[in-house]
């Protein structure tokens, strides 16, 4: 079983209780009725130990996640077919000792860090087609004495693993080689890549397919500068989110 190590909430101790001197005409605020902490509600993200996510190397998805020649002329050739590239691009969280960190997928020769996404076209759900690219890579584990070698990826889970959230922001890439920019620049006016982010809970234990060359990695989130100023400016948008660190509680502790 998880618990949540969560922030303390509305009416434990520490709240002031609101007096009819910042209120004298003694008349009732819906808002502050229904929102007695005076501050907007936060939509809360359940984020589990990053200990329960494993990984297994799958050959057959080598050529993903690099950009070789090859795969560069296929993108400029379906650029000058179909116009900008639009892609949905999942934001997975997990923690370390209560620690928000950001799920990653690292090149271990060049140490570039990469995330889960999918294209989709115009007339495509960018959510769907998220969820769909994500059941390729990632499935639920049931036991907890899993063994990656053993692991049937056909196998029907009674849980769905991926739960695609909250559109939490765009990104852009100004050449097809190039990093993620959290804006379009104003002398780019044929950008190569439209990216939509959006929040992405896993269930509480899964395990990820990589390609060969390929490891899982977590970053805090203090330390996602390195990564670029798209991906080091997560941290403002996941401010507005109410980050609930889920731990297991052992037998016989109390809940």
């Amino acid at each position: 079983m998880l618990t949540s190590s969560g922030t303390p909430t509305a009416g434990q101790e520490g709240q002031v209780s609101p007096t009819n001197s910042t209120n004298p005409t003694n008349v009732a605020n819906p808002a502050s009725a229904s929102n007695p902490t005076g501050r907007e509600a936060k939509s809360e993200w359940l984020v589990y130990p990053q200990s329960n996510y494993e990984f297994n190397i799958v050959e057959k998805l080598k050529s993903k996640f690099l950009m070789d020649t090859d795969k560069c002329k296929k993108r400029i050739n379906a650029y000058n077919q179909n116009g900008i590239r639009n892609s949905a691009l999942a934001i997975i969280l997990c923690h370390r000792y209560e620690y928000p960190h950001l799920l990653l997928l690292q090149n271990i020769e060049n140490q570039t860090y990469h995330l889960l996404s999918g294209k989709y076209r115009s007339w495509e759900k960018p959510r769907e087609v998220l969820k769909k690219k994500l059941q390729k890579y990632i499935n639920q584990i049931r036991d907890m004495h899993f063994a990656t070698s053993h692991f049937n990826a056909e196998e029907k889970e009674t849980e769905d693993p991926i739960e695609i959230g909250e559109f939490l922001g765009e990104w852009w890439k100004t050449q097809f080689n190039s990093v993620y920019l959290p804006y379009l620049p104003a002398h780019i006016t044929r950008p190569k890549e439209y990216i939509r982010l959006y929040q992405v809970t896993l269930t509480s234990r899964c395990i990820f397919h990589l390609p060969p060359g390929f490891t899982l990695k977590a970053l805090p989130l203090f330390d996602l500068g390195s990564c670029g100023v798209a991906i080091g400016g997560l941290t403002s948008v996941l401010s507005r989110f109410k980050l609930h660190c889920m731990v297991p509680v052992e037998e016989g502790q109390d809940e």
